[in-house]
């Protein structure tokens, strides 16, 4: 009985892991060594149908091996179907970065196409007279998006990523998007993981007693 109880866990761990990808990079076509990982949870209490959820992408450019990519210029994160309001909640603290609704091209926010962009407006320490932060060796910088969705929105959530980086002198460096798209995977919420724990702790005493 125990063998099948851990079986059963094992197979829904397996299950529950496998059903989504949040994670492009460092190996995709189009990523040159950046890893891109983009997660959501709910910001606040619902109201009138809908409710504002945090999108967070965190762009790791620690193995970046695109040498004009030397500057994180612009960054853009496709909205979600049934949105209905579209926010920039965070940014790196360097670089200026301001919201343009639209996607990415060799200039930065291109200002059309589905997307929501962050666009850099200054520059900052390591980029030249290009606007943005330096990429390299420990350089991981995150955005959080807010985007308005219906109420109860849950499970995975389909989305793209794009990315403008420009050389230090300000030129353009290179255009990076997720190949196929990316699944925004839902943190989890601290009920669960409770309720997680206290399995596990009941399979624990379950195998000392044995």
């Amino acid at each position: 009985m125990l063998k099948w109880i851990l079986g059963c866990l094992l197979l829904c761990g397996i299950a529950s892991t496998a059903t989504y990808a949040d994670t492009i990079g460092p190996n995709c076509s189009t990523c040159g060594g950046v890893v891109y990982t983009l997660t959501y949870a709910p910001d606040g209490s619902p109201s009138n149908g809908t409710q504002w959820y945090d999108f967070t992408l965190k762009v790791d450019t620690t193995g970046i091996n695109v040498s004009t990519a030397q500057v994180l210029t612009a960054t853009a994160l496709g909205v979600p179907a049934g949105t209905t309001g579209i926010k920039l909640l965070s940014a790196p603290t360097a670089g200026g970065w301001s919201l343009t609704a639209g996607g990415t091209n060799s200039g930065g926010c291109s200002g059309h196409g589905g997307f929501d962009c962050a666009q850099a407006t200054a520059t900052s320490l390591g980029t030249g007279t290009a606007f943005g932060v330096p990429t390299g060796a420990n350089d991981i910088y995150t955005f959080v998006f807010g985007f308005l969705l219906p109420e109860g929105t849950s499970g995975p959530i389909a989305s793209d990523i794009k990315a403008v980086y420009d050389t230090k002198s300000g030129s353009f460096g290179g255009l990076q998007m997720s190949p196929g798209g990316v699944m925004a995977s839902p943190v989890p919420e601290p009920g669960t993981l409770g309720l997680l724990a206290s399995g596990l702790f009941v399979m624990g005493m379950l195998l000392k007693r044995r």
